[in-house]
């Protein structure tokens, strides 16, 4: 759908070099493009503050039309504030350069829409969304403490333990209640995480996959399940062996309805919700992907719904006035 109408996008994102036509923040992008709005793309890194204003170093991106190619403009300096909409899709990392960003994007007016919002970024931190609703989750301890995680283990036999800021499986540890290699990690590994790490009783449903439910503005789209290669206990998407429809449980269909109105409480647009079995284990806010998948699966597509979503909420706010500066330096008081 092209509309009369021409917004101007920044989508903070990781590096364009290198990445992958068919992910979730490339087909994000195209409808943007499809739709007729102006892309740009940049980085955390390339984000400041100056004179009062939310900067970016950002390229404006061009998607092909009959290919998953794209171009690249040369970069220019934008200030965010005479953006129509700034889409916040790089991945964790969390630590402190990812939330400087999230402080900074605070900054902007509101006549300038942040998707997911700054705040919901801040407060739906993935792997513990899941400890507000602790009768969907399996027990579940979040500690920087070896001995815990060891009695832990003692009481709940088979267990899991991932950092609580990373992504996409990486670090994550399946420990039997017999696993020799439990020392030597908790000695070497724990330490090297500087916070405290998430520990969960196994389920053995993972051996079955793990289930993804896209959810846009509080509507939980199509779900899909992630089944593990033989001999693998992993089974984020692009890691498994194969990814297929799947229908909810009534159980797990309670289960995503008190999380989407968590979600909807929080202003979150777009996020993934990871189940085993009946088990709550992640809610994606940070970047939410699978899109791919989706569209492969099932005959509605993803990013329309995405941008049909971005468009109702865009509605509401008033257009920047291009005549004159969107947004005013920030304002300093003195102490007393």
């Amino acid at each position: 759908m092209r509309r009369a109408e021409t917004w101007r996008v920044a989508i903070q994102r990781d590096a364009v070099e290198g990445s992958r036509p068919t992910e979730t923040t490339h087909l994000i992008a195209r409808e943007a493009g499809t739709r007729g709005h102006e892309v740009w793309c940049y980085t955390p890194a390339d984000l400041r503050l100056e004179d009062g204003r939310v900067m970016a170093w950002a390229r404006r991106i061009h998607y092909a039309v009959d290919s998953l190619g794209w171009s690249l403009d040369r970069g220019e300096d934008l200030d965010l504030s005479t953006m129509d909409v700034v889409l916040t899709r790089n991945d964790p990392p969390v630590d402190m350069a990812w939330l400087s960003a999230t402080w900074l994007l605070d900054l902007l007016p509101a006549t300038t829409l942040v998707l997911n919002p700054p705040h919901a970024l801040r407060d739906v931190q993935d792997k513990l969304v899941p400890l507000a609703l602790s009768h969907r989750s399996p027990p579940t301890l979040i500690t920087a403490d070896p001995a815990r995680i060891a009695i832990f283990r003692a009481v709940h036999g088979d267990i899991v333990v991932k950092p609580l800021y990373e992504a996409a499986g990486v670090g994550i540890f399946f420990f039997d209640r017999e696993d020799p290699n439990f020392d030597v990690v908790m000695e070497s590994w724990l330490p090297a995480q500087r916070a405290p790490v998430v520990v969960q009783r196994y389920q053995p449903e993972a051996r079955e996959g793990t289930v993804r439910i896209i959810v846009v503005d509080g509507q939980p789209c199509s779900a899909m399940r992630s089944v593990p290669l033989d001999g693998v206990r992993r089974t984020s998407m692009d890691r498994s062996s194969r990814v297929e429809p799947v229908s909810l449980t009534a159980e797990q269909e309670a289960c995503v309805a008190e999380v989407s109105a968590l979600l909807v409480a929080r202003g979150v647009l777009l996020a993934a919700i990871d189940l085993v079995g009946p088990w709550l284990l992640e809610v994606n806010v940070t970047s939410p992907g699978g899109g791919i998948y989706f569209d492969r699966l099932f005959d509605d597509a993803l990013a329309p719904r995405v941008w049909d979503a971005i468009e109702r909420r865009r509605r509401p706010v008033v257009e920047v006035d291009r005549d004159r500066p969107a947004a005013m330096p920030l304002q300093l008081q003195a102490a007393p």
